[in-house]
């Protein structure tokens, strides 16, 4: 039971004062019942409740506060019982960019209730409002209605990601894959198109450092694939045909990513904590054709950390990348933490990177 208003407590009286006071704020009306609610959330604080009315209001009419607007604090979503994928993969996608912003502000009638809740989410995150663990759940619900596998357990955040993109129809980044290998080409499998969520790229056990550059140009213009068969002419001079088995090199070109981000997926072999030296920032040029509109220098803004044995199990933390060089460390158990990124932590951990 509530102290009387005599003794410090908040009385009756006065929280229907500050009902009142809320309601009258919005011209169109608010319902009783929810700004008594949001005052209760909110600890009966007028303006914090106003806030996150206008926010809830915002949303439900398609607005989406822009990057630019973003609070300077930060508090992010709480943890609603292993969800720290989906937060840390918000956080990631949405605290620092507004690359992914459209896909959430157009109509799409399968996922139009859950791009209603992701902007909640989001417009909660930059005003720097709590994301409380209802809303979380809520959210989660919506995916499972639509498809995702968990509402309740620890998933992979990567494939997360592939989710969401495929629900909000993104358009994917494309790529060009050629196989040379000296037989006779084969029509629309040696030379063809291919569309990806991201670039992967396995991380095998191991303690010596990697570095990711490498690491990407190893994946776009070093695989050897063995034993591929195919078609030889028979003589020098051609005439009949026979079949062989070769080794192919493959080379990738990154044609374009039409969202302007470059996701790349560090595939930790059994949860390997193999360090991978991250750079603030790839100059693509090295790894794109020369025609490719990608020819940029891409910064990283944000990147995914797991820390435990196995992506389906343990916890994900979120760093992000700011314009100024600082970094925040952010975890849905313990909120923001504004420090230089831990080297340490960062390559030992790293799984989902976003280059922008």
């Amino acid at each position: 039971m509530g102290l009387p208003g005599w003794l410090g407590g908040m009385g009756e009286e006065d929280k229907e004062l500050r009902v009142a006071k809320v309601v009258s704020c919005f011209e169109d009306g608010v319902e009783y019942e929810e700004a008594r609610k949001v005052l209760s959330k909110n600890g009966w604080e007028v303006d914090r409740a106003k806030d996150e009315l206008t926010v809830i209001r915002g949303t439900q009419d398609g607005f989406l506060i822009p990057l630019s607007m973003r609070a300077p604090e930060l508090l992010g979503a709480e943890n609603s019982g292993n969800s720290c994928y989906l937060d840390s993969l918000l956080m990631a996608i949405f605290a620092n960019s507004d690359k992914y912003d459209y896909l959430i502000t157009v109509f799409n009638e399968r996922s139009n209730r859950l791009a209603s809740l992701l902007r909640l989410f989001v417009n909660k995150i930059r005003m720097g409002l709590k994301v409380e663990k209802e809303a979380v759940k809520e959210f989660l619900l919506e995916l499972v209605e639509l498809g995702w596998r968990g509402s309740s357990t620890q998933e992979d955040a990567s494939e997360l990601f592939i989710f969401l993109m495929e629900l909000l129809k993104a358009p994917a980044l494309e790529t060009y894959e050629q196989l040379h290998h000296g037989a006779l080409p084969e029509k629309d499998v040696d030379d063809k198109k291919v569309l990806y969520r991201m670039i992967m790229l396995g991380i095998e056990e191991g303690n010596e450092r990697l570095d990711l550059l490498q690491l990407i140009r190893g994946e776009l213009h070093e695989t050897v694939i063995e034993d591929l068969s195919r078609e030889v002419f028979a003589s020098s001079t051609g005439g009949d045909k026979r079949s062989v088995l070769v080794n192919a090199w493959k080379t990738v070109t990154v044609a374009d990513s039409p969202l302007n981000m470059l996701p790349i997926l560090l595939k930790r072999s059994g949860g390997s904590k193999r360090p991978v030296s991250i750079p603030l920032e790839i100059d693509s040029s090295q790894l794109v054709g020369s025609e490719s509109e990608m020819r940029r220098n891409w910064r990283l803004r944000s990147a995914v950390c797991h820390l435990g044995s196995s992506s389906s199990c343990g916890h994900y933390i979120t760093f992000l990348f700011n314009e100024d060089g600082t970094c925040s460390r952010w975890d849905d158990l313990k909120g923001f933490s504004e420090s230089r990124a831990d080297a340490k932590e960062l390559e030992t951990s790293s799984y989902l990177l976003f280059y922008e």
